[in-house]
């Protein structure tokens, strides 16, 4: 299943985006796109991470072997979780405009981090004390998440 998924054209063309700022370094700028072309890319930046999420869930709940997808997969797993890092982190502080404050949602891709972490102590663990919240709120992914249980 997963195979399939990582060969159809759609998937690729977000590999294709991811690992071009992955190599160049440029993350940091997708956060607060003002290009067309930027906010593109960070939705397929997005949408790649959300992959990796996606499997990460089912080998958390033992949907998916674990076994095969690490035999399969751990490097480029790591590999890109901490590539992503310094997005992720930033993307997991949101400003609530409400109480004019920063709140740190650690639920963005917890189990990715989590699996990650487990499989590889390369693994870069983030927490809210990685890094503080942005001084000022910039792009389009600082809106705060709606309240849920």
């Amino acid at each position: 299943m997963i195979e399939k998924v990582e060969s159809a054209p759609h998937y690729r063309s977000l590999h294709s985006v991811f690992s071009y700022h992955r190599r160049q370094g440029t993350f940091g700028r997708l956060h607060s796109p003002t290009e067309e072309k930027d906010k593109s890319e960070r939705q397929a930046v997005l949408d790649y991470l959300n992959h990796y999420e996606l499997v990460s869930i089912g080998i958390c709940k033992n949907i998916l072997d674990a076994e095969i997808y690490r035999d399969w997969m751990l490097s480029p797993f790591v590999r890109d979780w901490n590539a992503a890092s310094n997005f992720i982190q930033r993307e997991r502080w949101k400003w609530d405009t409400k109480v004019k404050a920063w709140t740190y949602h650690a639920r963005l891709f917890e189990n990715y981090q989590r699996v990650a972490c487990k499989w590889s102590p390369e693994a870069i663990a983030l927490d809210r004390n990685f890094s503080g919240p942005p001084s000022t709120p910039s792009g389009p992914g600082d809106e705060a998440f709606p309240k849920t249980d």
